[in-house]
């Protein structure tokens, strides 16, 4: 359709809900601006907009006309290989700095060409040659070895320095510093997603409205994944034909299979292979049961108890799995176990 409002994968044009975490992410970086130091770890689940607050936060960094890094973590990478990145990223700041006549020419080379792989060095060299406080954004911290002592050491470094504030995400739960800020991304409330369906409609002229049932099951079968919700409501919206008025649940239904078949190669996929055969075993099963305890699961896979609840452990701090009452678990979203039940 033309003028889709939504977009499939990506920063979208308007965040869904997360409130109070743009808020706390505003009076954050006002702080460092101000001339504190802070550390802020936000946790979540795959898909519920961790990468997205950290893109807002590196927008409102920039309005502060704060220096930011913006570093994603790729699986297995070490410290080293942080610090490495993030000298890089220091050193692209510095050349723009030089470039705008801020500061003294060649600082960047002197930089980059040091050898120091010391954390708290680099910090206090680049605010050095910056003359201003400094963000450091990194996303995704659980894909590097050893993440909880970086963690330590940043916060470290934050209690200690002036005008530097770190923003770090990561879906396993990694435990928080001491007198860090901490904020967990659950679900969004099915009130919030219908909200923000009418907030990025009501603009257009001639834009189609979401039917109560297809918003209904859309939140439904996304388990209030923002993610997932925010790629539905591009997927309808883009097959949705010129001149229809509203999208229906019948609209979802007829094209479910080829929703299903766009998330195995573009997420769901990647996600499930990513699995080993043991943990695909117990993911096959609550795709069956929809929600079960270790009991359940570990009698239905014939596994001990025991490695069952670490097979789950495992599952749940990757993300493709929730704890719900009761101590039972289901996937985090019926869509992911439609995928999975056709595999």
């Amino acid at each position: 359709m033309k003028n889709n409002p939504f977009t499939p994968w990506g920063m979208p044009k308007a965040i869904m809900d997360r409130k109070t975490e743009q808020k706390l992410i505003i009076n954050f970086l006002s702080q460092v601006a101000s001339g504190s130091s802070w550390f802020l770890l936000i946790i979540g689940g795959i898909g519920t907009g961790k990468t997205t607050l950290l893109r807002f936060a590196k927008q409102e960094a920039e309005k502060e006309k704060l220096p930011v890094c913006f570093l994603k973590i790729h699986k297995n990478s070490d410290r080293k290989e942080l610090i490495k990145n993030l000298k890089v990223e220091i050193n692209r700041i510095v050349r723009e700095f030089e470039e705008n006549g801020n500061i003294e020419k060649n600082a960047a080379e002197s930089f980059i060409s040091a050898k120091s792989a010391d954390l708290d060095w680099i910090i206090k060299m680049a605010k050095k040659l910056l003359k201003t406080g400094l963000v450091i954004i990194i996303s995704q911290m659980d894909n590097c070895k050893k993440p909880q002592s970086v963690i330590d050491e940043m916060a470290s470094i934050a209690e200690r320095e002036k005008e530097v504030g770190f923003i770090v995400s990561s879906t396993k739960r990694l435990r928080p510093p001491l007198g860090c800020m901490l904020t967990e991304l659950k679900a969004i409330e099915e009130q919030d997603f219908r909200e923000y369906i009418e907030k990025m409609t009501k603009s257009e002229e001639g834009m189609p409205k979401v039917g109560e049932e297809c918003a209904r099951v859309l939140y439904q079968e996304s388990g209030g994944n923002p993610r997932l919700l925010q790629f539905l409501l591009w997927y309808l919206y883009e097959n949705a034909h010129e001149g229809e008025q509203i999208i229906t649940k019948a609209h979802y239904i007829s094209s479910k299979k080829a929703i299903l078949s766009m998330l195995a190669n573009e997420w769901f996929g990647a996600l499930y292979a990513d699995a080993s055969p043991a943990e695909k075993s117990v993911l096959k099963q609550l795709a069956l049961s929809g929600e079960a305890t270790v009991t359940e699961i570990a009698r239905a896979i014939k596994k001990n108890e025991g490695p069952t609840a670490t097979l789950l452990l495992r599952l749940l701090e990757r993300g493709d799995v929730i704890k719900v009452k009761r101590g039972a678990y289901k996937l985090f979203a019926p869509l992911y176990a439609s995928f999975i039940a056709e595999m």
